[in-house]
């Protein structure tokens, strides 16, 4: 049945989701753990963070 079917692709797209979800959370939480970076700078932030170490500096 057609309804059958889209339930059950609904609850894949879901897992999918879900599980997706949940590795970016760990993986920020990682992060954050580690103090890498502040998650809350963007990427121009992180861009003019960069500048400021010798490694980055091209002049």
């Amino acid at each position: 049945m057609i309804v059958t079917e889209t339930i059950k692709y609904y609850f894949i797209a879901y897992l999918l989701v879900t599980v997706f979800a949940s590795l970016h959370f760990l993986f920020n939480w990682k992060l954050r753990k580690q103090q890498a970076f502040d998650p809350t700078m963007g990427l121009r932030a992180l861009r003019e963070n960069a500048t400021t170490f010798k490694a980055f500096k091209t002049t």
